[in-house]
């Protein structure tokens, strides 16, 4: 997979690209729709500022999970200063987190 998460200086804050969760609309999680992980970077090398951006939650959302759940699992994917800059670890602890902590009804694999 290519590498999605690029830093790009926008108004003087950093964010970074979308990576999908989801490739082809399937993940290995059997979603229907992608889950885009972006979370907006703030201008510090601290993670004080991150925080998931609105449409990583809905994803989550849109796939089954109440919005607390859905932004408690994104805020900590964007706060773990290990996954910046590495777009497959940052797929990989969101998958893991989801599997760690499924939405009601469903069973993930």
């Amino acid at each position: 997979m290519k590498s999605l998460v690029l830093a790009a200086l926008v108004v003087g804050t950093f964010t970074a690209q979308p990576v999908l969760a989801a490739e082809s609309g399937r993940s290995a999680l059997g979603a229907q729709q992608p889950i885009r992980i972006a979370c907006y970077r703030g201008p510090l090398q601290a993670t004080i500022w991150d925080a998931p951006e609105g449409h990583f939650v809905q994803d989550l959302v849109d796939f089954g999970y109440d919005f607390a759940n859905a932004d408690a699992i994104a805020r900590s994917v964007c706060k773990d200063q290990s996954l910046i800059g590495h777009s497959e670890l940052l797929k990989t602890a969101l998958l893991d987190k989801m599997r760690q902590s499924p939405p009601r009804g469903k069973l993930l694999r």
